[in-house]
This record gives C-alpha cells, sequence and structure tokens, in this order.
C-alpha cells in the first residue's frame, strides 16, 4: 500500500471512530472506552467541534474558536477538521443531541460563537459535577508539608479508569492566607527522574521507550515542552528524564508567579509509530493545551474549584481529541497539578520534590511515579503559616531544637548565622547552608560570660544591637545583658527597666519572651510578652508601637498561636520580614 492510501485509510478510520462517538454508536469498543468514561461532558470537546462546523458554514469564528483549531488543523489538517464539523452538525440534524457533548454546547445555535465569557458559563453548569469526580483530588496541603504521598488508592484507580485526573490543594482558612501574599517569586519546577514500578512491555516488538510532555500556565506564562525518550525500561529501576528533547533543559514550569498556577503532564510510551509522529502530534497537543489554557482567567492565590474544573474539563478535551485520532496504543496517562504559593511552599520546606502515579498497569500500560523538584525561589508565603521547624531548619534534625526554640539571634557579624538556644543549649546555625556550625553545647561553655548567671541555664529572648556587628541584647525574666560575641564578654547588665526606661510600668518590665531587631531600621527593635508587642527606638529609649495586642498589630497572626511568640528573629536577606517561633513550628511574617 503506498504511503498515500495508508494516510486515506488512517484518515477513514479516524472519521469513522468519530461518527460512532457523536452517535454513541460501538461505545463498548475498547479503544473509545476510555473517553466515553472520562470526558463526555467536555465543554471544551464540544466548543472546538461547534467551532469546526461553524468554520464549514464560513462563518466568523471567535478568538478562542480559532484558537483551538489553528493546532488541529496543523495535525489533521484543515480538510479533515471540517469533515469532523460536518459529522457534528448531521448527528445534530439526526437526533438533537449528540452523545459526546455537554447539552451546554448542543444547544447553542450554529450562529452563536463561544468566547471566553461563554465558555465559563457553560463550564460552570458543570463545576458541581465535577466535584464529585473521583479522578478529582482536592489534597490536604498538611500532607505535602509532612512529605506524605499526596495520591490515594481511589485517586490512582480512577485516575487509570479515567485517563486523566486533577490533584489540587487546600488548607486551613485559604482565603485569608490568598489575601496576605508577601508578592510574586520566581517559581520552577524541574523533571527529575521516574521509577518504573511495571513496564510497558509491547506485545508488538517495539521500543518501549518513555518520554513525558508538559503543558504549564500562569498568568501572562506558558510553556510547553517533550523530553527526550528513555531507552526499554525495567521493573524496579530509577531512570533519569533527559529534559527538553531539543534544548536538554529540565525546566517545565518556570515564571514569576503572582497567583496559581497549573500543569497537565501526560506520560507516553513510544511504540511503533515514528517518532516524528510522536514530536509533532505531541507538540501539537501541548500547543492546542496551552491555547485552550484559560488558568489566567482563574489564577486566583488559592485554586478553586472554577480552576479544578477547567484543567479537568481542559484534560477530558485533550484525552477525547487523542483516542479519537491516534493510531497505536501510546499514550499512558494525563495529569493536571494546580497548585498555589503556599503549596510551593510546603514543598520547598520538606522534601522540595513532588511524587505522582502514572498507574495504568490494568490496561497494560505500565506503573510509574514521576519525580519533579522545586528550584525557584523561597515562595514569600502568607504570613502566618505553620512550618514545621525540622522540615524549615533541615539542620536542627536529630536535635532537641526541633521540638522548639527558646530564643534566636541573629549574629550581627554574619546575618546568614543565628544563634539559637534551648533551655541551657545552643547551636550556632548556617541559615543559608542549613547547617549547625557549632553546638549543641552548653550555654556556660560557649559563653563564658554568662557562666554562673541565671542566663546559663535558660536565655528567654535574644536579638542583635542595631548597629552593631558584635553585640547582642539577651533577656532573661526581669533581667537582660548586652554581650559581646567576639570578646565573650559581658558589656552591660541590669534590671530590663533600667536598661529600657520607656519599659517602665508595662508588663514588658517583668521580662522579654521574645526580641528581634525591626528589617531595614538601624533603630528599632521589636520585644514581644504575652500576646503584647512593642516596637522600641533604642537611639531615643523611647516606643514607637505599643504595648499592643499582637493581634491588632499583626493580623495575620490572629487565630495562630505565634501570636505568643517564643523566639523571633530576622529573615537573612530580607528588609521586611522576620521568623516567629512557637513550640515545634515557625512561620514568617512581614513587618
Amino acid at each position: 500500500m503506498s504511503e498515500a492510501s495508508s494516510t486515506e485509510q488512517a484518515r477513514a478510520q479516524r472519521l469513522e471512530q468519530w461518527r460512532a462517538l457523536l452517535s454513541g454508536v460501538g461505545a463498548k469498543e475498547a479503544e473509545g472506552a476510555r473517553l466515553r468514561r472520562g470526558g463526555a461532558e467536555s465543554v471544551l470537546f464540544g466548543v472546538w467541534l461547534h467551532a469546526a462546523a461553524r468554520a464549514g458554514q464560513g462563518l466568523e469564528l471567535t478568538e478562542l474558536e480559532r484558537s483551538i483549531l489553528a493546532p488541529l488543523c496543523g495535525v489533521l489538517g484543515e480538510e479533515e477538521v471540517l469533515a469532523i464539523g460536518q459529522l457534528y452538525l448531521e448527528q445534530r440534524a439526526e437526533g438533537g443531541s449528540v452523545a459526546a457533548l455537554s447539552q451546554a454546547v448542543v444547544s447553542r445555535s450554529l450562529q452563536e460563537g463561544f468566547g471566553p465569557e461563554e465558555y465559563k458559563a457553560a463550564l460552570a453548569e458543570r463545576l458541581p459535577q465535577i466535584a464529585e469526580l473521583p479522578n478529582v483530588a482536592v489534597v490536604d496541603r498538611a500532607k505535602l508539608a509532612a512529605g506524605e504521598d499526596v495520591d490515594t488508592p481511589e485517586f490512582t484507580a480512577a485516575l487509570a479508569e479515567y485517563g486523566y485526573g486533577v490533584t489540587a490543594f487546600t488548607g486551613k482558612d485559604d482565603e485569608e492566607a490568598g489575601a496576605q501574599m508577601n508578592g510574586p517569586f520566581r517559581a520552577r519546577l524541574e523533571w527529575r527522574r521516574f521509577f518504573c514500578d511495571e513496564a510497558v512491555g509491547d506485545q508488538g516488538g517495539g521500543r518501549d521507550e518513555i518520554y513525558w510532555t508538559a503543558a504549564s500556565n500562569a498568568t501572562g506564562y506558558q510553556h510547553t515542552t517533550r523530553t527526550g525518550e528513555t531507552g526499554a525500561v525495567t521493573e524496579g529501576k530509577s531512570y533519569p528524564i533527559s529534559g527538553d528533547h531539543r534544548t536538554g533543559s529540565l525546566s517545565f514550569f518556570d515564571t514569576r508567579l503572582d497567583g496559581c498556577g497549573s500543569v497537565l503532564i501526560t506520560l507516553w510510551e513510544a511504540d511503533q509509530s515514528t517518532s516524528e509522529w510522536y514530536a509533532a502530534l505531541g507538540k501539537a497537543l501541548n500547543d492546542a493545551a496551552s491555547s485552550l489554557a484559560l488558568t489566567g482567567v482563574y489564577a486566583g492565590m488559592v485554586p478553586g474549584l472554577d480552576l479544578y474544573g477547567h484543567m479537568v474539563d481542559a484534560l477530558g478535551f485533550i484525552s477525547q481529541l487523542w483516542e479519537a485520532m491516534r493510531n497505536k496504543d501510546d499514550l499512558v496517562l494525563s495529569r493536571g497539578i494546580a497548585f498555589g504559593p503556599e503549596d510551593l511552599a510546603a514543598m520547598y520546606y520538606t522534601t522540595r520534590e513532588f511524587r505522582w502515579k502514572f498507574d495504568a498497569s490494568d490496561d497494560g500500560m505500565g506503573n510509574f511515579t514521576l519525580y519533579v523538584g522545586y528550584t525557584g525561589d523561597e515562595p514569600p508565603v502568607p504570613s502566618g503559616m505553620r512550618i514545621n521547624i525540622s522540615s524549615g531548619w533541615h539542620g536542627l534534625s536529630g536535635t532537641d531544637l526541633r521540638f522548639g526554640i527558646d530564643a534566636a539571634c541573629n549574629d550581627p557579624g554574619s546575618p546568614e548565622l543565628v544563634w539559637m538556644f534551648r533551655g541551657s543549649q545552643y547551636v550556632k546555625y548556617d541559615a543559608a547552608n542549613h547547617r549547625i556550625v557549632s553546638g549543641p553545647t552548653s550555654i556556660g561553655a560557649g559563653w563564658p560570660g554568662l557562666a554562673g548567671t541565671n542566663f546559663a541555664s535558660k536565655v528567654d529572648a535574644a536579638c542583635s544591637v542595631p548597629g552593631s556587628i558584635s553585640d547582642i541584647f539577651l533577656f532573661s525574666k526581669a533581667d537582660y545583658m548586652r554581650y559581646n560575641t567576639v570578646s565573650k564578654q559581658v558589656v552591660k547588665s541590669g534590671l530590663v527597666v533600667r536598661g529600657w526606661p520607656a519599659l517602665v510600668l508595662t508588663v514588658f518590665a517583668l521580662g522579654i519572651e521574645a526580641a528581634c531587631p525591626v528589617p531595614g531600621s538601624a533603630t528599632d527593635v521589636l520585644l514581644f510578652r504575652y500576646d503584647r508587642y512593642v516596637r522600641y527606638n533604642m537611639r531615643d529609649n523611647k516606643l514607637v508601637e505599643g504595648p499592643a495586642m499582637t493581634s491588632d498589630g499583626w493580623p495575620a497572626l490572629a487565630n495562630t498561636p505565634f501570636i505568643v511568640p517564643q523566639a523571633a528573629c530576622s529573615i537573612p536577606g530580607s528588609s521586611t520580614a522576620i521568623y516567629i517561633f512557637r513550640d515545634s513550628d515557625y512561620t514568617r511574617n512581614t513587618v
């Protein structure tokens, strides 16, 4: 058979499959089963058929419709796209309904096109249904913070049944946290590796080579990539991912994030089709996903049901489209992941790695675990977000300080170094490299000027002296000291009321429980006791703020344990925020 004849035969077979899909006839055929289970109500799937029919009638298309048809014409050719549109028209004329389409589409006049607002309205009708789908998982963010698996057996089974699924995350007080975001930051996700739990195992002598595609979206950002192929894989082994097949870049999401983002990842097995065919089709599908990604419309600070719904709809569309026109069993599974700044923060402060299951073993298409890493900036997470000390201060794992910190203080000679105290012990911690420089050691041994004083038993609070490169303030009960960390001698000591006269007649005269320099100030420090705080000007010995309730001056900490801080210190490199510690957790807060 000539190449032209083979191409025409494949086209005819695809058109027959489209006819069967739209009419509901032949719905039991294996090759169409997944798309009928998974995406039969996809609004986008209907929009593209509606657009194809409108194009065949010579009607003017909307920008959204043009963006859908353009990449499809690039793969199928304009003639085939218009032929599919004609099949859609014929089915509408025969019964007034189309088996694979949402009624929100079928009931629309052909004279009326679909723009973003019309699409959103039609999708909104589907949201209650989408929320109940088993292949949509909204996972408690605490699992990320604990480094746990986010995929349940139930979701993994639904992912295999539908051929695609969407994962997003939620936590307590998401709406309040989203409103308190500290600004945009560079977010970057990279391919790491995948583990083969079960190989595909080609029956036809194919190459059994694995590759991945990703279509990433955020406000003002779209990116697609296809990785190079990994050779024949073996069960029980891990394989690195080579990066983009052209550039080798491992990054598949890289943008200055101001809100939430999403990524659609597909696992492919390069069966018996040519690599050129896969490259062209993979690119076109990713272009389609990129063109269709209305993420910016839904990209608030916290991903919501509208974004999940759009992702489910887009994945349903892509899955249907692929099932209808592919010629080999090459697609394994597709996953959509929606994330906000807090989700990336939870990842950043734990393993800095996501792991996602792609289990299609029931269909004989293998079982794989994908690992991706976060390599972007430290996310400026919402103030008040609780982070476990062991997660954010990895070097303290295995020490008692992971259970709580009595006092913390940036080293005046090197802001990246932090002195941390618990009971009669202390450590000197490198916050840049997350490691202990010295300690744990007894305070009396490491701070000889404190030997024999109540400070050797417990330091209640500590902070560097504004403007000094060697001195820090230490507090214990109603006493304070000014201590030189170079000479290791006490510079000055006495009662708090003597050295801090503006605190007379306040609760702070009885002692300080947490202290920290005000970022960006050469004169001011913050002092905390119970649920109150003051801002104290050291040069003029006067109160700039307070005494006031911490929850009033620091609203992000309201209804959190951090309204009664146990320790505080400046964030190395930041001129606006500090760390606050309480029990085994800490948070960051903008001053």
